[in-house]
């Protein structure tokens, strides 16, 4: 059951003042003030079972090295929906088949078992409102949260499989579900492999942003760019709704590309491969100036910054 601590906190939070106005609606915010402290208390261990920002998911939730739970944070009163295929994605390249999508302001748990082709025509196992946390008559909804999403039962997965199970397609079992999960799993094609977006959709989805916002995203595209040619190991590359900063290493029988950031201009943010900038070796100092960096693009002010420490991460490790 969620603890008394963390009901308390969540009853201080104050979403006018805390989540909606200017930089405070935006998902880092949502992450490290509502879902790490809202996983915390239910069973998961900040440092030893959440990781962050791997391959794109941002929050990791694991026993050991065996993903439990795909969270994808959003904004206060982004529009769920519009990413379900963002996580069915991630769904099938983790072999995972429960991810929770949160604003903050709503919270939903999908389970790609049900429908491994489009979670869009599935039902949430579960899905509440920030203020259903919050109300006098909330037992309940705190039990199913605990039922469903405390680390003890999603280890035994028996409540979540069998809420599945209610949701199956008529005269389909819940072992022929995982059957067929696993073997989309098997035969998944990462979208950013076979529907890239080009350089006109790119600037298409970075319109859609105030004026501001809009120009920083082309010029950061530019920067990529440019640090492309200037680098031998550096190449750029466009996938499903991003456009990335990759290293070409040579370690190993074969050239091996990896991601160190990506551009997401449907929501106005920059992504970091920091597991990759740590295997490839840059300093201490440098990783925590990435990793601190805010994700949420403003301005060219912040994106100058940005490439500023791109550029110095990508010496470091091209001299590798």
């Amino acid at each position: 059951m969620i603890n008394k601590k963390l009901l308390k906190y969540i009853e201080s939070i104050r979403q006018d003042k805390n989540f909606i106005k200017e930089v405070k609606k935006s998902e880092e915010n949502v992450k490290i003030k509502f879902l790490v402290p809202f996983f915390n208390s239910l069973g998961y261990d900040i440092i030893h079972d959440m990781d962050f920002e791997v391959d794109g998911v941002d929050i990791l939730l694991k026993e050991k090295l065996k993903p439990l739970l795909i969270v994808e944070a959003k904004s206060w009163h982004k529009t769920i929906n519009n990413f379900l295929d963002q996580g069915l994605e991630y769904s099938l390249k983790f072999k995972n088949p429960f991810v929770v999508f949160s604003s903050g302001y709503y919270t939903a748990l999908y389970c790609s078992l049900i429908n491994p082709d489009n979670l869009k025509k599935t039902k949430p196992i579960l899905s509440f409102y920030f203020s259903d946390l919050i109300k006098k008559d909330n037992k309940s909804l705190l039990k199913s949260i605990s039922s469903f999403l405390s680390k003890r039962n999603l280890l035994n997965k028996k409540i979540i499989l069998k809420r599945a199970e209610t949701l199956l397609l008529s005269g389909q079992s819940i072992e022929q579900a995982k059957r067929q999960f696993f073997k989309k799993c098997q035969n998944f094609q990462s979208k950013s492999k076979v529907n890239k977006i080009n350089e006109e959709q790119f600037f298409k989805k970075a319109e859609e942003s105030p004026e501001e916002i809009c120009k920083a995203f082309k010029f950061a595209k530019d920067k990529f760019c440019e640090i492309e040619r200037k680098y031998q190991k550096i190449t750029t590359r466009y996938h499903s709704n991003s456009f990335g900063l990759k290293f070409k290493s040579s370690k190993g029988p074969r050239d091996k590309i990896i991601g160190l950031a990506g551009l997401y201009p449907e929501d106005s943010r920059v992504c970091f491969g920091l597991k990759h900038w740590q295997e490839l070796g840059i300093s201490t100092r440098l990783f925590k100036t990435i990793k601190e960096f805010d994700r949420n693009i403003k301005n060219r002010k912040q994106v100058e910054k940005l490439i500023g420490i791109l550029e110095k991460g990508v010496e470091e490790i091209n001299k590798e």
